[in-house]
């Protein structure tokens, strides 16, 4: 069985050069070492594997049919197309770090790992739902988002994380994600709802149709989600109990205590 399709192996060896960069040339950074290469190459997989796999070879005519016929080369590694691969690379750069994630020493590094594993999370978010909505499987997660709505979770997920992450938990900073995600939603919401997506010439009427851009999110209008999160960070913000002086605890500690 072929290993590698056309430049398919070219992963085995972005992968193999940045294990040596990162684990030899830069040891002292610990597990940032190990969980880098595997995004890196994730990122390789993702960016290169969807510029060469769409692009296509030159259309030839069909003898039969005399219909033009467009084909694209196939880059593929165990016969999994290379875009597909950024997925799993990206998930284990992100548990290796997460795994280290209280076995740091510095604030400095404290800071930037975190900030690392917020970034290859989201990315891990991102690079899954940009690689499923380009392929055949697409119709697949209409009931899930449609146009941009995925980036609802992304922004959700990105404020949640790195809030949670960068300070102690409290009332406060549980309801914020909540919050600036309601925001987004209403800003974005607005600018895309007034968007046109196509405009078409009806054929019987001679007239233009215009259509515009559908983004939501299990079939909720994105601009409807800034409710629905405002709803959640009211209750959050109102609702919870009053933390006690113990929660205060320093943000080395609570990384400690909690991960």
């Amino acid at each position: 069985m072929k290993i590698g399709n056309n430049k398919g192996y070219l992963i085995i060896l972005v992968f193999i050069i940045t294990i040596i960069c990162f684990w030899y040339i830069l040891p002292e950074y610990g597990m940032m070492s190990i969980a880098t290469p595997f995004y890196i190459t994730g990122l390789f997989c993702y960016i290169f594997g969807r510029k060469w796999n769409n692009k296509a070879l030159n259309p030839y005519l069909h003898k039969e049919t005399g219909k033009e016929v467009n084909l694209k080369r196939s880059h593929s590694l165990f016969l999994i197309k290379m875009q597909y691969w950024a997925i799993p690379f990206i998930f284990c750069a992100t548990i290796l770090l997460s795994k280290s994630i209280n076995q740091v020493d510095g604030d400095l590094y404290l800071i930037i790992q975190n900030a690392a594993l917020v970034f290859f999370f989201v990315s891990l978010i991102f690079v899954t739902i940009k690689v499923f909505e380009n392929s055949k499987y697409k119709r697949y997660f209409i009931i899930i988002w449609s146009g941009k709505g995925y980036l609802i979770i992304l922004a959700f997920l990105f404020t949640f994380i790195s809030l949670t992450l960068l300070f102690p938990t409290s009332k406060h900073i549980v309801a914020a994600p909540f919050y600036i995600t309601a925001l987004f939603c209403f800003i974005f919401g607005k600018i895309r709802n007034d968007k046109v997506a196509e405009t078409v010439i009806d054929q019987e009427t001679g007239k233009e149709v215009s259509f515009k851009t559908s983004d939501s999110l299990f079939l909720i209008k994105v601009k409807y989600w800034a409710f629905i999160f405002i709803v959640f960070a009211v209750i959050i913000t109102f609702g919870s109990p009053t933390r006690t002086s113990k929660n205060n605890v320093n943000h080395k500690s609570y990384f400690n205590e909690n991960f």
